[in-house]
């Protein structure tokens, strides 16, 4: 990756210290969302109800998405063992910003779906909104769609 000044490696520090942070927390909400729910919460009232679950599993696809995309962002600042004839590694000047758009449009996606204020009628419709922008979008890539 090239060498950093002093100035920058204290900077991917910090920002790769509250990056972990940030999705640890982000991991720890989630779990306890769905094991320990707040009693009268959107959480509790969608994990009684097995047809109001697609949201929660739609929002869980888009926040383990944004995770791997975060920890794809960390790995580019860990300096690894270059195998003999393998490219040098650097830090690229357009990707670390379209990786970290990536994550945090999994991240507003998840939101929107899991909304507190939402009724379980507007989540399930959310839901079935993503559901049915992959559908189309499925489509106009040509792919089959298995029934």
């Amino acid at each position: 990756m090239g060498d950093l000044t002093p100035a920058e490696q204290r900077i991917a520090g910090v920002t790769l210290a509250y990056l972990a942070r940030c999705v640890s927390a982000g991991e720890a909400l989630y779990t306890e969302i769905l094991t320990r729910p707040s009693v009268g919460s959107a959480a509790a009232t969608l994990l009684r109800d097995k047809d109001l679950l697609e949201p929660l599993y739609v929002a869980a696809m888009f926040l383990h998405a944004s995770r791997d995309h975060y920890l794809t962002l960390q790995s580019m600042f860990i300096q690894g063992q270059v195998p003999p004839g393998a490219p040098v590694p650097v830090l690229r000047n357009y990707s670390p910003y379209t990786v970290v758009r990536a994550a945090l449009e999994g991240d507003a996606w998840a939101c929107w779906l899991l909304e507190p204020k939402a009724t379980p009628a507007e989540r399930v419709g959310r839901g079935l909104t993503v559901r049915a922008m992959s559908i189309r979008d499925a489509r106009r890539l040509g792919l089959k769609l298995s029934r």
